[in-house]
């Protein structure tokens, strides 16, 4: 298996008093199981800073959505990379976070619960290359 994940932001989210997230986006992904590879374009949720162990066994993976409401999980993220709203809906929770509200992390009935900080220097890759 190989991972190739670049950095949309090594995104340190910090709610109020809880831990701070990362996430990155993963921009080209393949699995080779006999199979054709699969090309994988989504955002990996980590608790900590990555390494490829977490990767394979820790990350929350999530697909890149254009509607993530109601019970669909996933990402939406508008005017990626720099993006104006990036959207998740996961276990952790449903939030948004907006540009133009000084990247603030934001619940679905708008209350302010933490501020993101972008850090595109940060990357990784899994696997060979």
């Amino acid at each position: 298996m190989k991972f190739a994940v670049a950095t949309l932001a090594a995104a340190a989210l910090t709610p109020l008093a809880a831990a701070d997230f990362y996430i990155y986006s993963m921009k080209s992904g393949s699995v080779n199981d006999g199979m054709a590879p699969i090309n994988a374009d989504g955002f990996v949720f980590l608790n900590n800073p990555p390494d490829c162990n977490d990767v394979n066994n820790k990350a929350i993976f999530m697909s890149s959505l254009s509607d993530v409401s109601g019970g669909k999980h996933g990402v939406r993220c508008k005017g990626c990379p720099d993006f104006e709203e990036f959207e998740f809906n996961n276990k952790m929770g449903y939030y948004t976070i907006y540009k133009n509200r000084d990247y603030g992390l934001f619940t679905t009935d708008d209350k302010k619960v933490g501020q993101y900080k972008m850090n595109k220097s940060d990357h990784f890759q899994c696997g060979k290359s």
